[in-house]
């Protein structure tokens, strides 16, 4: 394939706005297709994948040609581009950017770097140190298993479709999906188009959700009768699989504290054709307690995390993470858990869950939170999702019923 300069100046614009503007590598990707219409099919899919790989391998790379800081200004960007597209047999442009970088030598440290952790899982110092002490020797394949991409996973939607049904759409237009056999609505996609440009999509018939995300609603084992509160809503994707599995009925509310998501969420509810959730920002969290103390028969608090759980979809939290974030969501986490639980009905039941895989996170959460409310709740049951054992993202999801 010839490197036409548009794809590797591309590729460097994706790059520094999500390694030095903090932005999500998905919404980078997409931003850059939507306001570039001219991009054939065959460049966005090699622009894509570069970004994601260059993200997720940004250490290795980087130490490849001798560099062991984890800078990204312009220059640094170009270069590693340069020494990832050379390691990868491809000839690149005699540019000044690309000086200097012979392959022999690339491959040489390469073959070093990899014999060190953080350098072969490409992560920095402090979170392969946070992973260690809160996995032990699991680190090294749980690291190992979020470093592999997954492919994409979707949910049907039960108010539209069935999972057969969607499958049956799909092989009519050339995209090849297989059903994932612990999740009852979900479909592996191994080959086809762009899924969101499908009408299957834009009629509402499914969304994108992860396997081991779909296995959390389930856990709180909803009736169509039932009132529901996610409290922690965002854009909506576990408030959607509550609406599909409680056939549209009951009452479900929404509360976020971010406007902007719950705005996505009524756009994707119209496109589902949800009419049973009503979305409510939270403006101040005691008021909303106070109106909803003990009207839930069902809790969700998908709380705020690192999302370690879902490196192979979002290598770029790698490097958005900091210990200082970190222990602010530890505290986040046992405030959401501390504020929100009045709002469940004695006997009702409340799941809260993570998309990481670190214990203080999960299980600590759990723990501490019973040591001041054992004679309230029962943990009935809690599952934690491995990515290395089940191939998709990593969850925690643990269900408390309500005693008293």
């Amino acid at each position: 394939m010839t490197l036409h300069s548009n794809l590797i100046h591309s590729i460097a614009k994706c790059l520094l706005r999500i390694l030095n503007d903090g932005e999500p590598a998905d919404k980078v990707i997409r931003s850059t297709f939507q306001g570039n219409k001219n991009i054939g099919k065959r460049d966005r899919s090699f622009i894509a994948q570069h970004t994601y790989d260059i993200v997720r391998w940004w250490r290795l790379i980087k130490k490849s040609y001798g560099d062991d800081t984890l800078d990204a200004d312009r220059d640094t960007v170009y270069r590693v581009i340069g020494a990832w597209l050379t390691l990868n047999l491809h000839k690149v442009p005699g540019w000044k950017e690309f000086r200097g970088l012979r392959k022999a030598d690339l491959q040489q440290n390469y073959a070093l770097a990899v014999k060190e952790r953080k350098y072969k899982e490409s992560i920095p110092d402090w979170l392969d140190e946070l992973g260690v002490a809160e996995l032990g020797a699991k680190w090294d394949v749980e690291l190992s298993a979020l470093n592999k991409p997954s492919h994409p996973i979707l949910r049907a939607n039960r108010l539209k479709t069935t999972r057969n049904q969607l499958n049956n759409f799909f092989k009519r237009i050339g995209i090849t999906a297989r059903p994932v056999s612990f999740a009852q609505d979900a479909l592996s996609v191994t080959e086809g188009t762009s899924l969101l440009n499908t009408s299957y999509f834009q009629k509402g018939f499914f969304e994108m959700q992860d396997a081991a995300s779909q296995m959390v609603v389930p856990m709180l084992e909803v009736a169509p009768s039932m009132t529901v509160i996610d409290a922690c809503a965002g854009a909506g994707g576990k408030t959607l699989h509550l609406s599909s599995l409680m056939g549209n009925q009951g009452r479900i509310i929404a509360l976020d504290v971010a406007e902007n998501k719950l705005e996505r969420l009524k756009v994707r509810a119209h496109r589902n054709g949800c009419v049973n959730i009503e979305p409510e920002l939270i403006e101040n969290a005691a008021d909303i307690v106070t109106k909803y103390k003990e009207v839930a028969d069902r809790l969700l608090i998908d709380a705020p995390c690192t999302g370690i759980g879902t490196l192979k979809r979002k290598p770029h939290l790698k490097w958005a993470l900091s210990p200082e974030k970190v222990e602010e969501l530890h505290q986040l986490q046992a405030e959401i858990l501390e504020t929100y639980w009045p709002m469940l009905k004695v006997g009702g039941k409340m799941v809260y869950a993570t998309c990481s895989i670190f214990p203080s996170e999960n299980e600590k959460q759990i723990e501490a939170f019973l040591e001041k409310h054992g004679e309230r709740f029962h943990l009935k049951r809690a599952e934690n999702f491995s990515p290395a054992e089940m191939g998709f993202d990593g969850f925690y999801s643990a269900v408390l019923e309500r005693i008293a």
